[in-house]
């Protein structure tokens, strides 16, 4: 069975993040405004099945995933199990539904009107070592703990126009001294922190002549 490679084109003008008040920045790796439109002029959300897009392998081909597929379609050289992906999957989907439903209307499809909001994993840094990892090293064991985390990119747009894409990344560090009980602590961490800050930038987004 074959999946579906998406491609995203970008065909529109893009504003620099330079261009938001630094308050709004910050909160971001990247922010790239292709329209005016005020996110938080939208009553409505619909959070579309989160995507994963690791790294390449090396036929540079892409490893995508979408949540409503039974079956991942893996980079060849992935350390990351196919269940493992699902599941992240899975936990980032819920936590953008939770937070954007704390401040918005969630429809099951989209829309004139509707803003949609499409995720996609780009990275997933674990706490403790995949097979792989073990299988590579000697000197890793299931005890070994590293600083986890994620990287995601986000659509938000309505219909098919572009409006904000949004890129982030964010490890922690072991100095905080929080006990890392299971593997992918740190990236669902990662999810939640991420999901309440994006939620929070829509709901008062505004475009930059009506910014105080």
């Amino acid at each position: 069975m074959s999946y579906p490679t998406l491609r995203f084109s970008l065909a529109a003008t893009v504003f620099s993040v330079a261009s938001l008040s630094p308050a709004i920045a910050q909160r971001f790796d990247k922010v790239e405004h292709t329209s005016n439109v005020a996110l938080s002029s939208y009553e409505q959300v619909y959070i579309a099945p989160v995507e994963i897009d690791l790294s390449p392998n090396q036929s540079g081909e892409n490893a995508q995933i979408r949540a409503r597929e039974n079956r991942p379609t893996r980079r060849k050289d992935s350390d990351i199990s196919e269940r493992d992906q699902l599941d992240n999957i899975a936990e980032f989907q819920e936590t953008l539904t939770d937070a954007f439903a704390k401040k918005f209307e969630l429809v099951d499809q989209p829309g004139d009107g509707v803003l949609t909001v499409d995720a996609t994993i780009t990275e997933l840094i674990s706490n403790r070592p995949t097979s792989n990892d073990l299988g590579r090293s000697q000197a890793l064991s299931l005890g070994s703990i590293s600083a986890g985390g994620a990287a995601y990119r986000v659509e938000l747009k309505e219909d098919d126009e572009l409006l904000v894409q949004i890129s982030d990344r964010y490890k922690t560090s072991l100095t905080d001294q929080v006990p890392r009980l299971s593997q992918w602590q740190d990236a669902h961490k990662t999810f939640k922190r991420f999901s309440r800050q994006l939620a929070k930038y829509t709901s008062k987004h505004q475009p930059r002549e009506s910014q105080s």
